[in-house]
C-alpha cells in the first residue's frame, strides 16, 4: 500500500467520524427541541381540554333534573354523560403520559379528550334544544312569521 492511499483513507475516515459527530450533536439538540415543542403543545392542549370540560360539565349539570321521558332526550343525555366520562379517561391517560415524558402522546390524548368534551356539550345542548322544543314558549321554529320560514339572510335584512 502506498503512502498516498493511506493518507486518503485516513482523511476519508476522519471526515466520516467528524460528520457522524456533528450529526449526533445536532441530532440530540433536534430531539431536545422536538421534546420542548411537544411539551409546550401538550400543555396548551391540556388547558384547552380543561376549558372544554368545564363547558361540558356545566351543560351536563343543567340536565341533571331534566325530564327523561322523551326517548330522544334520554338518549342525548346518556350520550353527553358517556362522552364526559370518556373524555375524563383520556385526560387521565394524557396526564400519565406527561409524567412519563411522552409529550407527543400526551398532546394527542388531550386532543382526543377535548373532542369528547365537545361532543358531550353538543349532545347536552341538543337535549336542551329538544326539551325547549317540547316545553318551549311557542310551537313554531325560530324565524317564522305568518307561517313562513325565513332564512337567516332574510331575517337580517
Amino acid at each position: 500500500m502506498s503512502l498516498s492511499n493511506t493518507k486518503s483513507g485516513t482523511i476519508l475516515f476522519l471526515c466520516l467520524v467528524f460528520t457522524l459527530a456533528v450529526y449526533a450533536a445536532g441530532g440530540s439538540q433536534a430531539r431536545a427541541d422536538e421534546a420542548a415543542f411537544w411539551r409546550n403543545n401538550a400543555s396548551v392542549m391540556k388547558s384547552e381540554a380543561g376549558e372544554a370540560r368545564e363547558v361540558a360539565a356545566g351543560v351536563a349539570s343543567g340536565l341533571a333534573h331534566a325530564d327523561r321521558g322523551n326517548e330522544i332526550v334520554s338518549g342525548l343525555i346518556s350520550q353527553a354523560e358517556s362522552y364526559l366520562d370518556r373524555g375524563d379517561d383520556f385526560t387521565a391517560a394524557a396526564d400519565s403520559s406527561m409524567e412519563e415524558g411522552k409529550y407527543e402522546r400526551a398532546y394527542r390524548l388531550y386532543s382526543t379528550a377535548k373532542l369528547y368534551y365537545t361532543g358531550s356539550a353538543t349532545a347536552g345542548l341538543n337535549a336542551k334544544s329538544v326539551l325547549h322544543g317540547i316545553e318551549g314558549p311557542r310551537s313554531e321554529p325560530a324565524g317564522t312569521e305568518n307561517g313562513k320560514l325565513y332564512t337567516t339572510e332574510e331575517i337580517v335584512k
